[in-house]
């Protein structure tokens, strides 16, 4: 493997430790470096959790459909549906559905973009005013990250004069979109898919067999011109998703509130989910509390995260067994110790032996240029991953060294 470019020589960094041991910042004697203090108010460890409340919460599940208009979707149908702990949503009729429909101002407004804002109006007021009366603010899409949700609050942002918005987004998806009307909040629209991560379909075919199959409709053949013909059909489907969501929502929170008395509803994903889960049910925080780690600790270690080793090599052997673990991570928590506890700092680990040490190193690291294959990682000044050999300095975790 070729040498790397790096923004220092070797030489250069020779001289920069040199520095640095001369100065007793590297080597001599030990450095106690005091770890940042917690802000008050805030724990140092994750607290155990109570129950929130002894019933669950109701709440609504919607849908949009849209057709393209010069490659963009534009909304032409969008429903809402408010559903109760317990409920059955199969003995509930179309009419509980509140349906909204472009094309039923066809004769006033010829242009579809017109047709859609008209609709989408009426339905978000009208999911508003319910949210008001029943004070049920919570309201789910299937897939509102990644479709609904950016329909939503491209309306939002461009009708701004009643209502201002706060979005929730990490990792450019959109987790939850607060609206608000003043200080208040009129509604939280939200992403069942999160929670559930898998298609409305076969959620239903799983959870909630009894209310039928999702429906089907050619989405490319949707038509701006073919709208008003096919109401009828669009408007099922529309209606049959709803219903399928509301069914779907209904039975996860009974199967979570009855295993575990946890409401689906106070989680946004499945991740915080199984966290509330285990802090309610499994986490003892008075004999094993999880340290949170202050600034200066997670930063420290932050540095010693780098990715996967992706180099292309051409592997080659003949008369070969190859070997597959499944499930090796529940295998290794269930028969080895989870490290914990207050991590502690070392300024100097000079003398020590490497077998003695666990936890993240900072080390000047020298990699014999004979290695054909380095496994250590490092992030040059442009952030790339290099995996090189020569001379340089980073954070690494014990036992991969």
């Amino acid at each position: 493997m070729q040498e790397k470019e790096f923004p220092l020589s070797y030489d250069e960094i020779d001289t920069i430790i040199s520095q640095l041991r001369n100065s007793g910042i590297v080597g001599g004697s030990p450095q106690e470096v005091k770890p940042m203090v917690s802000q008050p108010g805030y724990p140092d460890h994750v607290t155990a959790l109570k129950p929130k409340s002894k019933t669950c919460k109701p709440l609504i599940v919607a849908d949009t459909e849209t057709v393209l208009l010069n490659n963009v979707h534009v909304p032409y149908a969008a429903g809402f549906l408010v559903v109760k702990p317990g409920e059955d949503v199969g003995v509930m009729s179309d009419y509980s559905i509140e349906t909204y429909f472009s094309e039923d101002d066809l004769v006033f407004l010829p242009e579809l973009k017109d047709r859609s804002n008209r609709m989408l109006f009426g339905f978000l007021e009208r999911l508003a005013a319910v949210a008001e009366k029943t004070k049920i603010r919570t309201v789910y899409f299937h897939n509102f990250s990644r479709f609904n949700g950016i329909l939503l609050l491209k309306y939002y942002a461009s009708h701004g004069d009643k209502y201002s918005i706060k979005p929730l987004m990490r990792n450019l998806r959109l987790y939850e979109l607060r609206v608000f009307r003043g200080d208040k909040v009129v509604l939280r629209l939200r992403d069942s898919y999160t929670l559930l991560p898998s298609s409305l379909a076969t959620l239903a075919k799983t959870l909630c067999l009894q209310l039928g199959s999702k429906g089907s409709i050619q989405h490319d053949e949707v038509r701006v011109e073919n709208l008003n013909n096919n109401r009828e059909p669009l408007l099922t489907y529309m209606i049959q998703d709803i219903r399928l969501l509301g069914g779907v929502m209904v039975k996860a929170q009974s199967i979570y509130w009855s295993q575990f008395q946890v409401d689906i509803v106070d989680c946004l994903t499945l991740s915080a989910l199984a966290m509330r889960i285990y802090r309610m049910r499994y986490y003892d925080d008075n004999s094993w509390p999880i340290h949170i780690p202050s600034r200066n600790e997670d930063t420290f270690i932050r540095r010693g995260y780098y990715g996967g080793h992706a180099d292309t090599y051409k592997p080659y052997g003949e008369n070969l067994y190859y070997y597959d673990v499944n499930s090796l991570y529940p295998f290794i928590m269930k028969s080895f110790h989870m490290p914990g506890g207050v991590p502690v700092w070392h300024g100097n680990l000079e003398g020590q032996e490497l077998s003695h040490l666990f936890g993240f190193i900072e080390a000047y690291v020298v990699c014999p240029r004979t290695i054909t294959r380095p496994f250590l990682p490092y992030r040059d000044h442009k952030n790339t991953l290099l995996f090189p050999t020569g001379k340089f300095v980073g954070v690494y975790y014990s036992e991969e060294f």
